[in-house]
């Protein structure tokens, strides 16, 4: 019995050898004539990006995925307003994002002049804002705030605004260019205060209490506000949410 044991085990390896040569014979025939079928027995490998750059219907997961806490921005660079009509145009079609119409012109043009008159290194970023704030929408209001830049009405009196509530909201729905006009001068100034860095220690969720946010980040917090609104708590997500939308509008063809 122990021989004939012993006799089995060493025409294992015998078998599995004819077996695999056998395979191979059969699968070279096939691929001869259907070499798809060959492939068929393979597991797919590739990258879970092409899934993502194949279903534009996945960009607000997408967009999601990539606002992490710590995602930095790309470097920034000038751009003309040629550029920035591509990226608004990208901004509709694909993100469903930016739906300026006929005023895109005018927008580039005045995002263009403003984010350059107030030291802000890239255009992109003043439109990753606009975006994220109205979808671009002149018409944009959320009870307090109005426009393109979403200005709140605590800025009356200042940059321009009139005092009264009224006049001031009027200006900011009806006049675009001085609604950019005044959101790149709050960005700035938001800048100038915060660039150093500041612990986002009043957010709704305890995941970003300790955030830390310097330079335009910083900037960008600022903008938004570093409270915590009970009612909106996504808002924490405000800073990575712009950051993720330049990111993606930053080197489109």
């Amino acid at each position: 019995m122990k021989c004939k044991k012993a006799s089995i085990a060493t025409d294992k390896p015998i078998i599995l050898i004819i077996g695999l040569v056998v395979l191979v014979i059969i699968l070279s025939f096939i691929f001869l004539f259907d070499p798809d079928k060959v492939f068929a027995f393979f597991p797919d490998f590739s990258s879970a990006n092409e899934d993502v750059d194949a279903d534009i219907g996945n960009i607000d997961y997408y967009l999601s995925e990539s606002a992490y806490i710590g995602v930095e921005f790309l470097d920034f660079k000038e751009r003309s307003e040629e550029e920035l009509l591509e990226e608004m145009d990208y901004g509709e079609n694909v993100l469903k994002k930016c739906f300026c119409g006929k005023d895109c012109e005018d927008y580039a043009m005045w995002i263009v002049k403003y984010s350059k008159e107030n030291d802000i290194p890239d255009p992109l970023l003043l439109l990753s804002i606009m975006m994220q704030e109205s979808s671009c929408k002149k018409d944009a209001s959320s009870g307090s705030s109005f426009g393109l830049m979403q200005v709140n009405l605590v800025h009356c009196g200042n940059y321009g605004l009139p005092e009264d509530k009224e006049e001031c909201k009027k200006i900011l729905l009806e006049n675009p260019e001085q609604n950019i006009r005044v959101g790149a001068r709050i960005l700035r100034d938001s800048y100038n205060i915060y660039h150093k860095g500041k612990v986002f220690s009043n957010a709704c969720t305890k995941e970003y209490q300790k955030v830390f946010y310097n330079d335009w980040k910083a900037a960008i917090r600022g903008y938004n506000g570093w409270g915590c609104d009970k009612n909106y708590p996504q808002q924490d997500k405000y800073v990575e949410e712009v950051v993720a939308k330049y990111n993606l509008l930053y080197n489109i063809k």
